[in-house]
């Protein structure tokens, strides 16, 4: 029989996780793994093979240093936000996550999501994807043209197959 894979949730938004508990219970091969208002609540309290992490929260903890606490757990890290801030996706990507996805995407987009990290993908909704095209910090990686044309189309809503 195929392991489920256990999926937790941080976010400090209580009808979140109780959504999130009502989905994630409904999808085959994924087990709930416990909603959570803190990351050291979840170490504490669970060893989820992927955690879907909200970038702020309440009680003031740091993006970075989360995800870096579930990576050094072993859990992927999916983070969720309706932020768009530059400075937030690259700096939760500098520290590990293994995508990034924004609140206002759909179950089947945040199940694809989750199968992609825990496969060791990145997973980047399209509309990130695009900020990401325009990141002009002089520290930025330097993409060649194809990419950066890639990442434009996806960013635009053209599927992979589309854009490949």
């Amino acid at each position: 029989m195929e392991r489920l894979v256990r999926v937790a949730a941080v976010d400090d938004h209580p009808l979140i996780l109780q959504g999130f508990r009502g989905f994630i219970t409904s999808v085959p091969g994924f087990a709930y793994a416990g909603g959570y208002r803190t990351v050291a609540e979840c170490l504490a309290q669970s060893q989820p093979d992927a955690v879907v992490l909200d970038v702020h929260l309440n009680d003031k903890s740091r993006p970075a240093d989360n995800v870096r606490a579930l990576k050094h757990a072993g859990a992927a890290v999916l983070m969720v936000s309706a932020d768009e801030d530059i400075t937030t996706v690259i700096g939760a990507i500098e520290a590990g996550a293994d995508g990034y996805m924004r609140k206002s995407a759909d179950l089947p987009a945040l199940t694809d999501a989750i199968h992609e990290a825990i496969a060791g993908g990145q997973p980047i909704s399209p509309e990130l994807a695009f900020i990401l095209s325009r990141d002009a910090r002089a520290e930025r990686p330097h993409l060649t043209d194809r990419e950066r044309q890639v990442l434009e189309y996806f960013g635009s809503g053209l599927p992979w197959e589309r854009v490949a």
